[in-house]
């Protein structure tokens, strides 16, 4: 097999040519430049999340809802003082407890109604 020039002038052989199919796929790696990001955010997001389908049994959603918001906060506070990423996460994650807390009460009531 010949070699084609390259370029540059010189031939370019099979090991220094591109590995790409074309230029469009010359892009960054999606998990490129994460940088730090806040494990209680993460964590506030999770249990926030889990809150709101648990609240068919309250005490579940008050205990996964109430953790959710004190992480979020929590994690608020954190990265507004070391800068680190995850800010709409802890968002999330009291947004999303106080959501279970308050579905956790309400289903509390009707049962409660309901049961009279």
């Amino acid at each position: 097999m010949a070699a084609t020039p390259d370029s540059t002038g010189t031939a370019a052989g099979p090991e220094t040519q591109r590995s790409t199919a074309s230029p469009l796929d010359e892009h960054a790696s999606p998990v490129a430049g994460g940088g730090r990001q806040s494990g209680r955010a993460t964590t506030s997001m999770i249990l926030g999340v889990i809150s709101i389908p648990a609240a068919i049994i309250p005490i579940a959603a008050w205990i996964l809802g109430i953790v959710a918001i004190v992480l979020g906060a929590t994690a608020r506070g954190e990265i507004a003082r070391t800068g680190i990423g995850g800010s709409g996460r802890a968002t999330a994650g009291l947004i999303c407890g106080i959501i279970g807390v308050v579905l956790g009460v309400v289903i509390f009531i009707v049962n409660l109604s309901a049961a009279s």
